[in-house]
């Protein structure tokens, strides 16, 4: 997000935002102050970001009773669609979870480590190293790592939910017997099924400052 200087006209400020779709952001007015805050999340740094590369594939799992009996290791994140899995769980809706790891080096003060998921469809639940880190359910689908980060191995989890159109899409073409899902009006089987899942790319850049 970026902010353009404010403007002050007599007892009125205005200012110009540029958001990314769906984005959001906090704005401070603080009183006798001429700044303008921002989104304290956001922050510059000295220091050009070096990335940091992911040490393992994924580990996707399903919860049980949607069409996966198991986990699944992969190195490529493709939309639940798009993978190979039974057709039940291309069509799952709900909350998947995504396990990796990194390593993180040694950690030395001022260091600062922020992830990117990149596409995500459609809300994510960031956790690294079993504390929970943050929501996200809009672009940009980015966080602060840098209170949970530890030296050496560190274990990314992402939690993932979707909508419910494409069990819909799947259970309109089931027998009634064998239906999950109801709905007065949904769509029918023959429809597309959408994108959703962790589908990134997924990055992760640590900064320092000088």
């Amino acid at each position: 997000m970026t902010i353009a200087k404010a403007r002050r006209n007599g007892d009125y400020t205005s200012l110009t935002l540029d958001l990314p779709k769906s984005g959001s952001c906090f704005i401070v007015f603080r009183k006798n102050s001429k700044s303008v805050t921002r989104n304290q999340n956001i922050a510059t740094l000295n220091e050009p970001p070096i990335p940091i590369s992911l040490s393992t594939p994924w580990m996707l799992t399903f919860p049980e009773g949607w069409g996966m009996t198991s986990s699944l290791q992969i190195k490529e994140l493709k939309a639940w669609k798009d993978l190979e899995i039974p057709d039940e769980a291309k069509a799952f809706s709900g909350t998947a979870t995504y396990v990796t790891t990194f390593d993180a080096g040694k950690i030395k003060r001022g260091m600062r480590f922020l992830l990117d998921l990149g596409r995500v469809d459609m809300i994510a639940v960031v956790s690294l190293n079993g504390k929970p880190i943050r929501t996200l359910w809009t672009p940009p689908y980015r966080a602060d790592l840098t209170e949970a980060v530890v030296s050496g191995v560190n274990t990314l989890t992402v939690e993932v939910t979707g909508t419910w159109f494409n069990r819909l899409v799947y259970d309109a073409g089931q027998p009634e017997e064998k239906r999950k899902t109801w709905t007065i009006s949904g769509p029918s089987k023959d429809m597309a099924l959408r994108e959703s899942g962790l589908l990134g790319p997924v990055k992760i850049t640590m900064q320092e400052k000088k």
